[in-house]
């Protein structure tokens, strides 16, 4: 399974908070909230999916804290990334993974903030508004244009200096 990826999709994708470190070979574990670590077949990260827990019937925060997924990833054996839940300004995300989120960013050191340009010509103001609420003193910023292939190079240089222009101005 050397093309494992976590779930993607334009919606809001997780549900639940993912570390993704370096292992010697492909793991997924479980961390319950009685803080145990259950190892379950890698294929089954996408029953952590947004659409997937709604559809259990019951709330799986009540049962999982977070998810670590081991990844034999060589030149990176001292970084941990951290897939969040996500804020989202249309509403469709629950208060409670803005609050999820908005820990585990302030736990951070090194913040991906990725914005998707097949949706976006510039950093949206609720992505600023929302990057406000959070302490950034003592971190490491790095803005990520997403889904570039989606658009011709000449806008994706204007885009470029437009985000630089609104980062720089907030």
């Amino acid at each position: 399974e050397t093309d494992f990826r976590l779930s993607t999709d334009i919606t809001p994708t997780t549900a639940i908070p993912t570390y993704v470190v370096h292992g010697d070979k492909l793991t997924l574990k479980v961390a319950s909230i009685n803080d145990t670590l259950k190892e379950i077949p890698p294929k089954y990260i996408d029953m952590f999916k947004h659409g997937e827990v709604e559809n259990l019937g019951f709330h799986i925060r009540t049962l999982v804290q977070f998810l670590i997924v081991y990844s034999p990833f060589k030149n990176y054996k001292n970084l941990c990334f951290i897939d969040t839940p996500g804020y989202n300004p249309a509403g469709s995300i629950s208060v409670e993974d803005r609050q999820i989120t908005v820990k585990y960013l302030e736990e951070a050191d090194i913040i991906l903030w990725l914005i998707g340009l097949a949706e976006n010509g510039t950093i949206p103001k609720s992505d600023i508004d929302f990057l406000r609420e959070i302490d950034l003193d003592n971190k490491k910023l790095f803005v990520v244009l997403n889904k570039a292939d989606l658009r011709d190079i000449s806008d994706i240089e204007k885009i470029i200096k437009t985000v630089k222009q609104e980062l720089n101005k907030n």
